[in-house]
């Protein structure tokens, strides 16, 4: 394969108008190419693989935002967590702040909440905490959603059967068709879009799109939808992911996934990863059993709380809910509806043999 690209310029300028902002549309037809675009392609793959290494143990800050449902049929689950990676395969999740809310009985604004607790002769009445069932939420540690495309095999098995194979590894040309759809030049480096996907129609392989700097190799973004002859329990999942450089390696800053069941019933993760750490040198044993933990007050912050903790925003409908449910909570917990419970309980005759 021919490893570069001779770019004759024809009139006109063939690199496109330079606009204010430094960005350069490259017009792949506008020049003689003399490698082909899926030469092309695999080489930056291939760069992109070989310039890159898995990472080495690290920690990091993790922020989840899962929903599904919608209406009276929300179901939404927010986690605050510190993660943990000792090489080469051991995770360990720290969750210090986590809220479920569950859609219930419509109320006559639109507005829905469940709200369940019990009567009884307890100062501290509440209502009841619901238990930590993930229901159709996938995501609950880093490496359920670790889509590490810098590894030869992806193993995602909350979502998929078997391993995917990478784009970016070694012999990856055996196995997916790639060809560049856009290059663009940002400043010193261009960003070659490529598209890949499995070489035969029932490949178990990603299928979509990949954008890669070629100052480094690196990837930029990724647009990437699963498998589907491989999936868990969905019939479809995409997954979008940003990239940036932390202590010099290339690491993911964000993922979306976007998931349909069987039924039709749609669901969406959105994860944010920052604060990583590499200067741990963490090792599998310091990472105890629990490949999840809460710590014990997870479950308990107020709504202010998480109004200045909270790093994904809800929509407006979600807001909404979330609101709502908060009210009735702090309502429940009230003295004023402490009293009246104790008012109601007094009035009980209690029959005695």
């Amino acid at each position: 394969h021919i490893l570069g690209l001779l770019l004759l310029i024809q009139a006109g300028s063939a690199w496109g108008q330079v606009r204010s902002d430094s960005l350069r549309n490259i017009d792949l037809d506008a020049v003689l190419v003399v490698a082909e675009p899926i030469d092309k392609a695999y080489e930056v793959l291939r760069e992109a693989g070989r310039r890159n290494q898995p990472l080495p143990s690290f920690q990091c800050s993790t922020a989840v935002k899962s929903s599904y449902g919608g209406g009276s049929g929300l179901h939404l689950r927010e986690a605050l967590s510190v993660s943990l990676f000792a090489a080469p395969d051991r995770f360990s999740e720290r969750i210090y702040l986590a809220d479920e809310h569950q859609g219930g009985r419509s109320l006559n604004d639109g507005r829905t909440a469940e709200v369940r607790f019990s009567v009884g002769r307890d100062d501290g009445i509440v209502p009841q905490e619901r238990g930590a069932v993930l229901g159709k939420h996938f995501f609950e540690s880093y490496a359920d959603g670790n889509l590490d495309l810098y590894r030869s095999s992806i193993e995602l098995p909350r979502l998929a059967t078997v391993p995917i194979p990478s784009p970016l590894a070694w012999d990856a040309e055996l196995q997916y068709r790639a060809r560049v759809v856009q290059a663009e030049a940002k400043g010193n480096a261009v960003h070659w879009t490529v598209s890949v996907a499995p070489r035969t129609a029932s490949g178990a392989l990603l299928r979509g799109t990949l954008v890669i700097e070629d100052s480094a190799y690196s990837v930029v973004r990724a647009d990437l939808e699963l498998p589907a002859q491989s999936l868990v329990r969905y019939t479809q999942v995409r997954v979008q992911q940003s990239y940036r450089f932390a202590a010099g390696r290339s690491v993911v800053s964000a993922r979306n996934f976007e998931l349909i069941d069987a039924a039709g019933d749609t669901a969406r993760t959105q994860i944010l990863h920052d604060e990583y750490d590499f200067n741990g040198q963490l090792r599998p044993k310091d990472l105890g059993l629990a490949a999840v933990a809460d710590d014990e007050n997870a479950f308990d912050a107020s709504p202010t709380d998480w109004a200045a903790a909270r790093k994904i925003a809800l929509d407006p409908g979600e807001s909404r809910h979330i609101t709502y449910q908060d009210s009735l909570t702090l309502f429940y917990d009230s003295d004023s509806y402490k009293d009246s419970v104790d008012a109601v309980y007094n009035k009980f005759h209690w029959w005695e043999p």
